[in-house]
């Protein structure tokens, strides 16, 4: 069921971005190529999950077993079933699945980073492209809000306080794309909470120069670490990679 509502979630925007934005064919193409891996993963781990409960007895139908598993005679069946508990840390506690997962194709834009893995029970929280980018708190006019509260179905982009060309260059593809493409900055816009701006920057793998691109997913399109030759052709070539439209030379 998880898997299904992300598939929605996949599967949508970019619909939206083929009939409103203008965007190609392949951007169509890249929901098998990132939920077909995540699908698989879940349905696997689904059935291992459910080889580890029958570890714990949860599923036996065997009378005999259950008559004796408080006496003398059930001790070995009470060790198994105690071992078989411990397995069960990954069914109840799944943040590295549910958070971790990354996808890759050409619906997003390699920064060259090695990939931070999650395990199935520990989410390793990364903002590397193909990334679900991570939640952090920040105060926003006043209000303490996650950073995920400001998605509102379009592209993010997320800057450091040190380059306002970031913006600029969003204001003009805003215009001419048709896209829609909200910036915030980090330590101006979005302030920390409990930590410091360069805290924050590092969260997200960036210099105070930087930039982030969230797609409409919440997942990281592009990362821009540092400052480019050219914030403007930077950031319109990515929004090109990941919606299939043509690219400026």
């Amino acid at each position: 069921m998880n898997s299904g509502v992300q598939d929605a979630q996949n599967i949508t925007w970019k619909l939206v971005a083929k009939l409103r934005w203008n965007a190609g064919d392949r951007l169509l193409e890249t929901y098998e190529a990132e939920r077909l891996p995540v699908a698989e993963f879940n349905g696997e781990q689904c059935m291992h999950n459910t080889r580890e409960m029958e570890k714990t007895g949860f599923l036996t139908q065997d009378k005999g077993f259950l008559s004796i598993i408080e006496t003398d005679e059930g001790e070995e069946a009470r060790n198994a079933i105690a071992e078989g508990i411990k397995a069960q840390r990954d069914l109840v506690a799944s943040h590295g699945q549910q958070f971790g997962f990354q996808y890759d194709s050409s619906a997003v834009v390699p920064d060259g980073t090695e990939m931070i893995e999650s395990s199935v029970a520990e989410y390793r929280s990364t903002a590397r492209p193909g990334a679900r980018a991570p939640h952090s708190w920040v105060k926003s006019r006043g209000d303490v809000i996650s950073t995920i509260d400001v998605y509102d179905g379009g592209f993010t982009l997320f800057t450091g306080p040190d380059n306002p060309a970031w913006a600029s260059s969003a204001d003009r593809l805003r215009e001419e794309l048709g896209i829609p493409l909200r910036v915030w900055g980090l330590g101006t816009d979005l302030v920390p909470v409990d930590e410091t701006v360069a805290d924050l920057l590092d969260r997200y793998g960036l210099e105070a120069a930087g930039a982030l691109l969230i797609r409409p997913d919440g997942f990281v399109g592009f990362r821009s670490a540092s400052r480019p030759d050219d914030e403007y052709s930077a950031l319109k070539n990515a929004l090109s990679e990941i919606l299939d439209l043509a690219r400026i030379e």
